[in-house]
């Protein structure tokens, strides 16, 4: 399978990596190996560069919210807040700069044992290259450093959709009772809780 993939891949340039295909003289980076991101080519020219970006999504959400719930029985209540965001796309950083090895340093996702490896050739997972954004690398898994202010030029691998919701508070009470707390003299009423 990846003999095939090569072989469409023959006469391929990567301008923004400074890669060619193995039919073609070696870019300013080598070669597009077995194992390397295949970048789609969108009008089918063989050259990946700028004008191949494509919009991957919002990354500001359609709807968000929040409500809360309480419930009480005697002297015992409960109350929770959850809050919640729908419709818009993030990006994974952490998995990026990961799998991308960015410093040559970053190897702590299990993800990244299913890189593509002379071994392992069945895998939807790329080959890693040391040091990612370093120097004369291949860039194989972003086109920028992902520090820069606008993700324009990055693996839509990485990009998930955003939704989520989440409880973000929960608090456990229970309120004494008054024959209890009115034997203090000082207090006229007493609730114990936890929240977390």
């Amino acid at each position: 399978m990846m003999l095939k993939l090569l072989q469409l891949l023959g006469n391929r340039t990567d301008a923004i990596a400074g890669i060619t295909g193995p039919n073609l003289a070696a870019g300013k980076n080598g070669r597009i190996t077995a194992g390397d991101v295949n970048w789609q080519d969108v009008n089918g020219d063989n050259i990946i560069d700028s004008r191949y970006q494509v919009y991957l999504g919002n990354i500001f959400p359609k709807w968000t919210g929040g409500f809360n719930t309480s419930i009480s029985y005697k002297g015992l209540s409960m109350y929770n807040r959850w809050d919640f965001a729908v419709g818009h796309t993030i990006y994974n950083d952490l998995v990026a700069r990961t799998l991308g090895n960015y410093q040559g340093t970053f190897n702590y996702i299990e993800l990244q044992k299913q890189a593509w490896s002379p071994t392992n050739t069945v895998t939807d997972v790329p080959k890693v290259y040391y040091a990612d954004q370093v120097g004369g690398s291949k860039q194989n898994y972003t086109r920028a450093n992902n520090g820069n202010g606008v993700l324009n030029s990055n693996n839509s691998r990485f990009y998930e959709k955003g939704d989520y919701l989440a409880l973000r508070e929960v608090t456990l009470a229970y309120t004494l009772p008054n024959n209890l707390v009115k034997k203090s003299k000082v207090l006229s009423n007493m609730k114990v809780y936890i929240t977390e």
